[in-house]
This record gives structure tokens, C-alpha cells and sequence, in this order.
């Protein structure tokens, strides 16, 4: 049967999707703004990978719910290193193929107004990490573009892929026949499960997320916090 092994990278989740001794990787973490120390967070998804088993011959693609930089940030160095192809929605190609600094705004309406109060208040220290961050950001263009109804079948899994906009315009979900549901950002649950605290576009953000509950999912995978 065909498993999910959450990786927790501290404040955002990778995951591996592990069916008959081969695995997807479902993002691959990075920098975050409320970050104390600069982390990129690669070092200890590289040991999480290397303790569960993960290798050259049994990673068969790298699939990216979409592209902020804390699920993109590592993973052309890890498709490098395992020689596995990168999978996205076309809808995120300019957040990681040579990104500018302010990419991060793309999603930075925010529903509460204490996070509002927050972003603005530490506007200059967010800017000021970005523009570092995308200094050493690593580019690629994507080896596969995913699209509503595509199929992990030619990589051996169950999955089909839904293209979610609302958190990026190319953000995607992934749902299986055992009902789990890899949702990267439309949810998370760092308190409780909510919708995502920011977005592009709110009102897709909420459509995509009653769509995905029709759906019949039973649990979510978040991109932040426990599943649920």
C-alpha cells in the first residue's frame, strides 16, 4: 500500500510519497521569514532522506506543490544529486527560474490584520532576506509541467494532480484513491487547520479549497504543520 512519510523541516513539511521500494519527493523546504537564523533548511532534509533510504535509483521525480521559496528552495540541487526530474505547474515558472527579489509578494495579501500589522512592521527585514535569499537561489526550469488531471502512474504511484490557484497561481494539490490529499499551501495547521493566512487571490483560494473537500479526502497533508 502506498504510504506518506512526512519529513518536518521545522516550521514547513516535506514529504515523500513511498510505494514499492521507490519514493516522489513532494518539496523540498527553505528559507522562512520568521526564520531566527538563516537556514535554507537543506542539510537536515538531506539527512531525513539519506536515514529513510532514499538514492539515486529509488527517487523517481521531485514534485513542487508551487513555487515559494520555503517548498522550492532546494530542489534543483536535489534533483542534481538524485538525478531525479523537478515537476510544477507552468504557473510558478517565474518564481524559480531566475526570480527577482520582491517574488515574495506574489502572495502577500494576508486575511488577519495582526498579520498585516506583522508584514508591514517587519517589511524591511523581509526585503532585505529576500534579496539575499534570491542572490543564492539556484534556478531551474522545471523538467515536467503539471496540469489539472495529470497522473503519477508513469512514475509507479497513485495520484492525481488538481492545479489549485488561489496561495500562487500555479500551486497544485495532489489526491490519491486512499483519500490522502497533498495540499501544499491551501491549508495549514501550526494551531489549527485553517485556510493558508496569505494569498494572491483569496477568493480562488477558498474555491479550490471547497472543491478539494468535495473531493472526499480524509486526510490533508499541509505544507506547515501536522496532517489532519
Amino acid at each position: 500500500m502506498q504510504e506518506i512519510i512526512r519529513i518536518d523541516l521545522g516550521g514547513v513539511n516535506s514529504y515523500l510519497i513511498y510505494n514499492k521500494e521507490q519514493y516522489i519527493l513532494v518539496d523540498t523546504g527553505g528559507h522562512m521569514f520568521l526564520d531566527k537564523e538563516y537556514c535554507d533548511r537543506r542539510e537536515k532534509l538531506e539527512e531525513s532522506l539519506t536515514q529513510i533510504g532514499v538514492t539515486e535509483d529509488n527517487l523517481k521525480l521531485i514534485l513542487l506543490t508551487h513555487g515559494d521559496n520555503d517548498h522550492a528552495c532546494n530542489a534543483a540541487y536535489f534533483s542534481k544529486k538524485y538525478k531525479a526530474p523537478i515537476a510544477m505547474n507552468k504557473g510558478d515558472i517565474f518564481l524559480v527560474d531566475s526570480p527577482k527579489d520582491d517574488c515574495y509578494l506574489v502572495n502577500s495579501k494576508y486575511r488577519s490584520v495582526i498579520f498585516q500589522i506583522v508584514f508591514k512592521t517587519i517589511s524591511k527585514k523581509i526585503k532585505a532576506l529576500m534579496k539575499k535569499v534570491y542572490n543564492e537561489f539556484e534556478s531551474f526550469v522545471p523538467d515536467v509541467i503539471i496540469s489539472e488531471g495529470d497522473t503519477l502512474k508513469p512514475y509507479g504511484f497513485d495520484g492525481i494532480v488538481y492545479h489549485t490557484p488561489g496561495h500562487t497561481p500555479g500551486s497544485v494539490c495532489v489526491l490519491d484513491s486512499y483519500g490522502n490529499l497533498l495540499c501544499g499551501d491551501i491549508w495549514a495547521n501550526q494551531k489549527r487547520p485553517a485556510l493558508a493566512p496569505n494569498a494572491s487571490d483569496f477568493t480562488q483560494l477558498k474555491e479550490n479549497a471547497a472543491r478539494m473537500k468535495e473531493l472526499g479526502c480524509k486526510t490533508i497533508y499541509p505544507g506547515h504543520g501536522l496532517p489532519f
